[in-house]
């Protein structure tokens, strides 16, 4: 197994924002749609993983959200009191007017955090983290539509080597029917030989026809899964031989819980809960703030002349806040936070054991593929040549016809266990791939 995963990120990333010419030629009949051609042109196209974009998009702008409370803040306030009388004071047993009836204040205030306990660290921390989760999901949706692409795509190969199976016995069996017509034209068999031999052909003829259907089946499958019209019909390109891999299990498990976006995810996850620890904790210290301040007051919409105090002032000022006693409120959120992060401890505990199973599981598939393979080749071989001699022992009278249908059919069966085989363990791959965490995967041909 391979891991190439960043290298294999980044290139679904480029082909995200740069899609390639060749994806949609292939996909437009002039060239081959190769398999890691269609993961491309899926991920491009595909809904869930332009949602999981648009949420990475979302939680960087949360980040910006976070970063912009360390930086002043300024605020600009504006009014007009209008009273029905002049407000005045009686002094000496005299009213004397204190302010006019009309009065317009500007006012900009400007707030520098200068200590928080940790609060705006950790907030920004965390949406940090959340930002890489956020990736990290994007990743995995990306590994799930790679699987899922791969196996229609097998199963479209699949369905075509069925249809040539289907199309040689077919032939073989129109062959045999002509054989067998002439011996009985000349007596040397039964009608009932060769009726038989006509029920067969109708077999393979009607098997033919259900796998020209299961061809168009597969294929409307591969085209919803690259957001095509489902009556397309791309060319693809074949994989006939195949290098089998089989790799070594604790590398693949280790592989696995190393590169494994899932995995990932959560491991930013538990840095963020650890974050929210501090952030609880950060109540138990003041806040420190530095406050400039400038405003005008007067009695025209400039607010630039008052007969009874200065129009303008400026002021600066240390403000501090500490909540000395809040009932425990505090010291019960540090400790819930705490047990949240501890329990989410035991969730990537849980996590990392599922996955083994599923490496292990994909892993041990894997091995039954590669040996279902080695199998049916040899067992492919032996009923060619088994279907070899009995069709010239029939030509010379020395098998019965028997002896051919059931020679036919076992051809049949033999091929289609192989091919079977064949593109059942490079669905395996796919599976193995997706478990230890590989988008394209690790599967050659030569």
């Amino acid at each position: 197994m391979k891991p190439y995963m960043a290298i294999i990120n980044m290139a679904l990333c480029l082909a995200l924002a740069l899609p390639g010419p060749s994806l949609f030629a292939a996909a437009s009949g002039d060239g081959p749609l190769s398999v890691s051609d269609a993961v491309q042109m899926a991920v491009q196209r595909n809904p869930a993983v332009k949602r999981s974009m648009e949420q990475v998009k979302g939680a960087s702008y949360s980040r910006q959200s976070a970063k912009s409370e360390f930086y002043p803040n300024l605020s600009l306030d504006c009014s007009v009191t209008s009273l029905a009388d002049d407000p005045y004071m009686i002094t000496a047993g005299h009213q004397v007017q204190v302010a006019h009836n009309t009065l317009y204040n500007w006012a900009a205030t400007l707030v520098q955090p200068l200590y928080t306990g940790g609060a705006l660290s950790s907030k920004y921390a965390m949406a940090e983290l959340t930002v890489k989760v956020k990736e990290k999901e994007n990743e995995q949706t990306v590994l799930d539509i790679a699987k899922v692409v791969k196996s229609a795509y097998y199963r479209v190969l699949l369905t075509q080597k069925i249809l040539q199976v289907a199309d040689e016995a077919v032939n073989t069996l129109s062959s045999h029917e002509q054989d067998a017509q002439k011996f009985y034209d000349r007596g040397v068999i039964r009608l009932n030989d060769l009726l038989r031999v006509r029920v067969n052909l109708s077999d393979a003829v009607q098997f033919r026809e259900r796998a020209k259907a299961d061809i168009e089946i597969a294929m409307a499958d591969l085209n919803r899964q690259l957001s095509l019209d489902i009556n397309d019909q791309p060319e693809i390109e074949p994989i006939d031989n195949i290098t089998l891999i089989y790799p070594d299990l604790n590398e693949s498990l280790q592989a696995g819980l190393d590169q494994r976006p899932e995995l990932q995810a959560m491991g930013f996850v538990q840095k963020t809960l650890a974050q929210a620890v501090n952030l609880e904790k950060s109540s138990y210290y003041p806040t420190v703030s530095l406050v400039g301040a400038y405003y005008r007051n007067g009695d025209t919409p400039a607010a630039d002349n008052n007969d009874f105090e200065n129009d303008h002032n400026a002021s600066i000022m240390l403000q501090a806040q500490w909540t000395l006693f809040d009932g425990h409120k505090t010291r019960s959120n540090v400790a819930k936070a705490v047990c949240d992060q501890n329990a989410y401890d035991e969730t990537i505990r849980q996590a990392k054991d599922r996955i083994r199973v599923e490496i292990k599981s994909a892993w041990l598939d894997l091995g039954v593929a590669e040996h279902n393979v080695e199998t049916s080749k040899i067992t492919l071989s032996q009923a060619g040549e088994n279907m070899r001699i009995t069709q010239l022992g029939y030509r010379q009278q020395a098998a019965t016809s028997t002896e051919v249908l059931d020679a036919r059919t076992d051809l049949t069966t033999a091929k289609t266990n192989y091919y079977q085989a064949l593109y059942g363990y490079l669905d395996a791959c796919a599976a193995l791939d997706h478990a230890v965490g590989n988008g394209i995967g690790s599967v050659e041909s030569n």
